[in-house]
């Protein structure tokens, strides 16, 4: 999840936009559950964060993999997460 504080550009395939992940708050990276649709092509990631913290402004994820390899980024409608607050990203990928 990224911290929309820190963040300037829209999320590049090639991470060449600056970002900068939450790294408390109950924003930070994690595993995500995965699950396919193995006749479609389909596959799902997500993960529901809590916020732990008060004033938590994000509007961009990134998909990586155990290595910190990047698959992906996106941005979203910019939210002010208080504690307690939940946010669900679920990714979507097809593969052909």
């Amino acid at each position: 999840m990224g911290d929309a504080a820190l963040a300037a550009g829209e999320p590049q395939a090639d991470s060449s936009e600056a970002y900068t992940a939450h790294g408390a708050d109950g924003l930070e990276k994690q595993a995500g559950t995965v699950a396919s649709n193995a006749p479609s092509g389909n596959w799902s990631v997500w993960y529901e964060w809590t916020s732990t913290g008060d004033d938590q402004l994000t509007n961009v994820t990134h998909l990586i993999n155990a290595n910190d390899d990047e698959f992906a980024g996106n941005s979203f409608t910019l939210v002010t997460l208080r504690t307690n607050d939940k946010l669900t990203v679920n990714w979507t990928i097809w593969v052909t």
